[in-house]
């Protein structure tokens, strides 16, 4: 569906960008904790699919050859029969699902074809796009060092299927990696470390906000550190908050920022025009200040 909607937009004059995140680089490294037996079942129906694609293929002289004929060869060679995974129970049987494992590692079918083209961060205009947060480690490591080298990581690089796993790059991994970054993410805006994101950004020419996902927001998508940070998570899956449907939509490259939900106004989060808003607030603030300062200044000369 995605790629169709990127056909679609490329066609309109548009475009349509996908980030990986912590949940496909944990998949590509292994780690199935999230894995359901419900997942399990897919991927036993996905690896039929896929051997009748291939014997069509093997029909066809004329149709070209799958770039990924080795990894699409361990998906036959995986040990486990369909119905042994089908019949997957308990936290331990999903971690070690031998089909999941030849689709999704370094190289695997799946991997390659729909989480490598994609980056982990990108920059459109004056926004950073990125799914935990950008640190002041990653900039300096290089926002394209990490894309290509996450990409060759997905793509296999050396890993083969024959030999052990390929670990993620180490910008992937633990609590301060691009991917699984809470410093600017906290529901309390008053620990978010905002200072690190304005040196971040200070960092990125042209960069004057970031778009974080990750970390669920429950009063929905907003901002934090004077519109610095959009935070977008909503929980929209059902086993992670099942929240309502939110949009967040920049206009005129962040003069205009707004949330949209169905049923409701579209509500200014951010952009010149809140800013314009808070500046009115604080100069009628102000004014109101001021007009008490003479009035108090005026009562003892009145008195006398």
């Amino acid at each position: 569906m995605l790629e169709r909607l990127q056909r679609q937009a490329a066609a309109a004059g548009g475009a349509l960008y996908v980030l990986n995140g912590n949940h496909e680089t944990m998949n590509v490294a292994g780690n199935y904790r999230y894995a359901t037996a419900g997942a399990d079942l897919e991927m036993a129906a996905w690896k039929r699919w896929r051997q009748l694609g291939q014997r069509l293929k093997d029909s066809c002289s004329s149709c070209p050859q799958d770039t990924a004929s080795a990894a699409a060869a361990s998906i036959d060679a995986a040990s486990a029969a369909d119905t042994a995974a089908a019949s997957s129970s308990g936290r331990g049987a999903r971690q070690f699902n031998p089909l999941r494992e030849a689709a999704l590692r370094p190289g695997g079918p799946i991997t390659r074809r729909f989480f490598a083209p994609h980056p982990v961060v990108l920059q459109v205009g004056s926004t950073l796009f990125v799914h935990g947060g950008v640190l002041p480690s990653h900039v300096e490591y290089g926002l394209d060092n990490i894309n290509s080298e996450t990409r060759e990581w997905l793509m296999g690089g050396a890993d083969r299927p024959s030999q052990k796993r390929a670990p993620p790059p180490k910008f992937l991994r633990g609590a301060d990696a691009v991917v699984w970054a809470r410093e600017y993410s906290a529901r309390d805006e008053s620990r978010c470390d905002c200072d690190t994101l304005q040196q971040v950004l200070g960092s990125l020419p042209g960069a004057k906000r970031m778009v974080v996902g990750h970390t669920i927001q429950d009063r929905g998508i907003n901002s934090a550190c004077d519109g610095r940070v959009l935070r977008v998570d909503v929980g929209l899956s059902k086993g992670c908050g099942n929240g309502d449907v939110q949009v967040l939509e920049i206009q005129q490259d962040g003069q205009h920022i707004v949330r949209l939900a169905e049923g409701q106004a579209p509500q200014v989060i951010s952009g010149l025009h809140q800013q314009q808003q808070q500046q009115q607030q604080q100069q009628q603030q102000q004014q109101q200040l001021e007009g008490k300062q003479q009035q108090a200044m005026l009562q003892p000369m009145q008195e006398k």
